[in-house]
Formats: structure tokens, sequence, C-alpha cells
């Protein structure tokens, strides 16, 4: 979507609120019934029937950036996935399977509300969780839509096959014959689906982890108001990483499907390799941010760091988290879409 002027977006959003409540229902119950025909999707969609998390158009995101976003809230009853509203159900239905990947992310790793305010105890933790969860959400979504719009293109195929199969009969129907010839050929030509299918998110995973700048930046800008704004900080302060964030359980959800079963699409890839894959592609302000914030946090545990120190430490910090918020970048792949 191209950036909207503020008058647009109060145009659009008026628009919206004109819209009845029922063709607004309607809209979601249409995208969700297609997603429901695919078996990871209607599982990810019956776990937050399940868990009583509400799938909603929310009007606040319209012109914004974000189409999509996935809410854990420490209010019980109030985590929610919200969608961008007024765009084609082509689109809306990947930004829908991303969040909801994060909403199985969530469940996968064991994170609950009590956790919502102190969930990391370095700023490096923060950063590769938050790489890990979004790569992994955008290359599910890849994969996903990349799996139904290979099955509607056979779907096409195979009509025009039976037609012409029909065609060359005198009562213009198929025989046992012609069933079983266009089985045969499908059976030949999806055997190797579920390999591709494995490659293309591992690939998707990797090329994902050089477009999460913006990412990167917001991450530790927010991992920076939790533990340095009073009011947003949590009450006690992870003495170390907690196992939910260990390298090794983010594994978890590095999965191409849902199931305990699904392949892990990075099996042959070493926790070492993985970091460095992961971690690499960070760009220079926001490794030097990181690690000035690092240094802050021992000095200070330690109790090294005067009064006039602490806050000049902390004044520098504040400086380069400005920095890298005002030089966020855009993503650059292109995303999936019906």
């Amino acid at each position: 979507m191209t950036e909207m002027s503020r008058f647009q977006k109060t145009i659009a959003r008026l628009r919206w609120v004109m819209t009845p409540a029922k063709v607004k229902q309607k809209q979601l119950e249409d995208i969700k019934d297609l997603l429901r025909q695919w078996p990871e999707t209607k599982a990810l969609l019956d776990m937050a029937d399940a868990k009583n998390i509400p799938v909603m158009f929310d009007a606040s995101l319209i012109g914004a950036r974000t189409t999509g976003v996935f809410v854990r809230s420490t209010t019980e009853g109030k985590t929610r996935i919200r969608l961008q509203p007024l765009r084609p159900p082509e689109q809306v239905a990947p930004t829908l399977i991303h969040e909801l990947r994060h909403m199985w992310q969530m469940e996968v790793l064991g994170i609950g509300a009590n956790d919502f305010r102190g969930e990391y105890s370095r700023p490096q933790t923060k950063l590769m969780t938050t790489r890990i969860k979004e790569a992994d959400a955008f290359a599910f979504t890849y994969m996903m839509v990349t799996r139904i719009n290979r099955a509607a293109a056979h779907l096409e195929e195979a009509a025009r096959m039976a037609q012409n199969l029909a065609d060359l009969n005198p009562t213009k129907s198929l025989s046992a014959q012609d069933i079983e010839k266009i089985n045969t050929h499908f059976r030949e030509k999806t055997k190797e689906d579920p390999q591709k299918d494995l490659q293309a998110i591992r690939d998707r995973f990797v090329a994902e982890l050089q477009d999460l700048d913006g990412y990167d930046r917001s991450g530790l800008r927010k991992y920076h108001a939790l533990y340095t704004t009073p009011r947003f900080a949590p009450k006690k302060k992870p003495a170390a990483d907690t196992d939910k964030y260990d390298l090794q359980n983010l594994r978890k959800i590095l999965r191409a499907g849902i199931g305990a079963d699904a392949p892990d699409y990075m099996a042959d890839v070493s926790d070492f390799h993985l970091a460095r894959k992961v971690m690499k592609p960070i760009e220079a302000d926001v490794l030097k941010t990181m690690r000035l914030m690092t240094a802050f946090e021992r000095a200070a545990a330690k109790g090294k760091l005067t009064d006039d120190q602490s806050r000049a430490s902390r004044e520098t910090i504040d400086a380069h988290i400005r920095a890298i918020m005002a030089d966020k970048q855009k993503k650059k792949l292109d995303k999936p879409q019906l």
C-alpha cells in the first residue's frame, strides 16, 4: 500500500466506519473459509478459537505500514490478531497466516502474559528472538501461499484435462480410465511437492534474515524502554536468559508446518552456524547500540558506575536509540499474495 496522507487516512477510516458490520464480518469469514481448506491454517484458526484469541479488522491500522499485528496482552482475554481493513482478500489472507504463525510460536515457546515484562535478560536475546520469530513467520507464510497458489494451478489444469478427455468421449463424460489418467498425472506431478515446500521455507527463512532491519531497530527500542524507563520496567528482570529464549528452544519453531512431526527446515545447520546466520545481517549502528547497552547493564549490575557515569551512559544510549530509529529502513523483499 502506498503512503496515505492524513486526509486520505481520515476518509478511508470514515468509509470503514460506515461499512455495515455484517459486510465486515463476511469479508473476514470468507478469508477464514479459504484458509480452512488447508490443514495447517485450519489448525491455526481452530487454535485461535480454542484459546479465545479473536481475529479482527482494526481501523487504526488503515494507512499504516503494518498490515497486521499479533497482540499479546497482559490483560486476560485481550490477546488478539488485528488486521488492516480495506485491502483485497488475496493480500489479507497472507497477513493472517503470518499473525497466526506468531500465535503458534507463542504456544510452542510457552510465552504467557506473566512473561510479558520480563522476557529478555540481554539486548542480544531480544534481537535474536525477534529475528528468528519474524523470519520464520514470513517463511511459513511464503510456503503456505506458494502451496495454495500451486494447488489452484493444479485444479485449473485438472479441469482442462477433464474437459479435453470428455470432448473425446461421445457421451461427453469421463470414463474410469480417464479419471485414472488424470490421477496418475497429478500423482507424478506432485510427488516432489513436500521436498519443494521444505526447500521453499528454508530458502525464504534465510532470505528474510537479510530483510529485518526495521524489526532490529524497533526491537532494540522496545528492549530499551522495558529496562530503562521506570513505568515500563518489569518488577523483576531475569538474572539470565530464560529457557524459552535459548537458541535450542527457539529452534522448535523452525518447522515446515505446525505439528510436532513437521520437519525441521534448518536441521542440518549447527547452533553455532544458525546463530551466525541470524545475527550477521544486523546493521553496524544497531550492533554498536546493543553493545553499549550490554556494557552499561553489566557495569551497573556490578555497582561500578557512579551516579554521573550512569546518567552519562543512559544519555549516550538514549541518543543512539533515537538515531537508529530515525534511520529505520523499509523491508525490501516482495511479500507473497494469493
